[in-house]
């Protein structure tokens, strides 16, 4: 069932089911799933963190889905936005999902330069000059962000290299970096991301197309080696109560635990789209954006009591322009 109007009304948060699959929910077979979807919904409880802020390091975030349509722009361009406008820390945005990257439209950045102005650079050594010419301001939150590229067919002279140039400019000027990855799973550049990564969200629908997709995902991360423990957060979104699979479903099919569980209201979302304006700043109180914000704390542990700006920015340890 679609929500028919935004909604001011609490969002209760969950407390995680443990990390380990529970025996007979491994591989990727549908039946797995059925049995997952099938299965009693175990209780979920309040979880209520400390009220201490912690303290955090640069983090590269990359955002991935196992396929197109599961809200990667959404997450990444609303987490953006959050952070810069609470932290007031120094963020940039990349959307390098090539083909199709939606970034400016979430955020109304209709025109300037993208990525396409940055490869000329990009072949020869990225100062910083060059990459702050080639990203566009958010005025409402102060975020830096990469547009992805007007013409997509350019998106075949950026491949693994220039990322690897493009992030190392990209650490010297921010101190979290968020990155929209490519759609397609079998992706070069997606690989590179999921290594550079400091933390990696994984965006999920509750369909079966999805999550049989994402848990190829999961698995060809620990094939390449990644940390998924450590790294990995599973994002559970569009979970409305028409979904067939639940919470508790998709934690056993996935043998991981939810960072989040992200309701369904398209029409909320297909508004702040229209309007350029992200969820976490024009409806602050709806559920989906208290939803996002859970996320946002993982990322940047700071909105659970409020801290000085500059006390918090000389937290980082990083290379800044003179």
């Amino acid at each position: 069932m679609v929500v028919s109007r935004l909604s001011s009304s609490p969002v209760p948060e969950y407390e995680p089911l443990p990390e380990e699959a529970p025996e007979g929910a491994e591989g990727t077979d549908i039946r797995s799933l059925r049995r997952a979807a099938g299965a009693e919904v175990l209780p979920f409880r309040q979880n209520r963190r400390g009220t201490s802020p912690e303290v955090i390091t640069q983090q590269i975030v990359v955002v991935c889905g196992p396929k197109g349509g599961v809200g990667k722009t959404f997450l990444a361009s609303n987490l953006a936005a959050a952070i810069a406008e609470r932290s007031k820390l120094q963020v940039g945005l990349l959307d390098l999902d090539l083909a199709g990257g939606e970034a400016g439209l979430y955020l109304d950045l209709l025109e300037g330069p993208s990525l396409q102005d940055l490869l000329p650079s990009l072949k020869g050594g990225l100062s910083q000059d060059h990459l702050l010419a080639g990203l566009v301001i958010h005025r409402p939150t102060g975020t830096r962000v990469l547009l992805s590229p007007a013409r997509p067919e350019l998106s075949e002279a950026f491949g693994v290299g220039e990322y690897q140039t493009l992030v190392a400019a990209a650490r010297r000027e921010f101190q979290i970096i968020i990155v929209d990855t490519p759609s397609a799973a079998d992706n070069d550049l997606l690989y590179e991301a999921l290594e550079t990564a400091t933390l990696i969200l994984l965006l999920t629908t509750p369909d079966t197309a999805s999550l049989r997709r994402c848990k190829v995902m999961i698995d060809l991360m620990k094939r390449l080696n990644l940390p998924v423990h450590e790294k990995l957060r599973v994002v559970l979104n569009l979970a409305g109560p028409s979904a067939r699979v639940t919470p508790a479903g998709v934690q056993a099919f996935l043998g991981l635990r939810l960072l989040a569980i992200i309701g369904e209201d398209r029409k909320a979302v297909d508004t702040s789209l229209f309007e350029g304006i992200p969820l976490v700043l024009s409806h602050r109180q709806h559920p989906v954006a208290i939803s996002l914000m859970k996320v946002a704390n993982e990322v940047c542990p700071i909105f659970l009591e409020p801290v000085r700006p500059n006390r918090l920015a000389r937290a980082f340890n990083i290379g800044r322009r003179a």
